[in-house]
């Protein structure tokens, strides 16, 4: 409130909105999370310009959970159409392509989701990226196993793992017990017994 009226104090609001917005949303407080989201919302098509500010990409994701937990789709944004974005900032249009695939798919589009991740795949080299890659591909995974093409869902999840296992990088087990349950789902392995691994692996995911 101290800073004077000028183009940059007005480029750092939106960033200090956005993290409130992030704020109010992890406690759980939608009312003062949705005054906050709306406030970005409202400065929406340039908030990839200015990303060096802060982290602003995350709110592609944020925001998507937060209006269908408050079931306000008409709040929701086709970012291609609206967001201004470097198309050098490979970054930006990975996030940008992904949250476009999440938009399908909440919206019933699973060959379209599909078609979005495996062009983003295919379009943009990702060893630079591995986090992204680990997204990427095990979300097309987990689409490719509803549109029942189990063989390159299995495919794309061996890959990952063997990489992960190469890398050796400890930090990415969680995604190791995500693959576990994928590949069970896969397999239709429906006895008991595989159901309780199934279970056990996505237990041990999520914690």
């Amino acid at each position: 409130n101290e800073l004077n009226v000028d183009n940059w104090s007005k480029s750092y609001r939106i960033f200090v909105d956005y993290l409130y917005f992030e704020h109010y949303f992890s406690l759980n407080k939608m009312k003062s999370a949705e005054i906050y989201y709306i406030k970005v919302y409202e400065n929406f098509e340039t908030l990839l310009l200015n990303s060096f500010i802060g982290c602003s990409i995350s709110f592609l994701g944020t925001g998507l959970n937060f209006c269908y937990t408050i079931n306000r789709k008409d709040l929701l944004v086709k970012p291609s159409t609206v967001l201004m974005h470097d198309k050098v900032d490979v970054s930006s249009v990975i996030a940008i392509r992904y949250y476009e695939a999440m938009l399908e798919y909440k919206n019933g589009e699973v060959k379209k989701a599909r078609q979005i991740l495996q062009k983003t795949i295919n379009d943009y080299s990702l060893v630079n990226f591995f986090r992204a890659e680990i997204e990427l591909k095990i979300c097309l995974s987990y689409l490719l196993i509803i549109e029942k093409d189990f063989e390159m869902a299995d495919d794309y999840l061996k890959k990952i793992l063997r990489k992960i296992k190469i890398t050796n990088y400890s930090i990415f087990a969680h995604i190791e017990y995500l693959i576990k349950f994928l590949t069970i789902e896969i397999n239709k392995e429906g006895n008991a017994k595989n159901l309780t691994k199934k279970r056990e692996a996505f237990a041990l995911f999520r914690a």
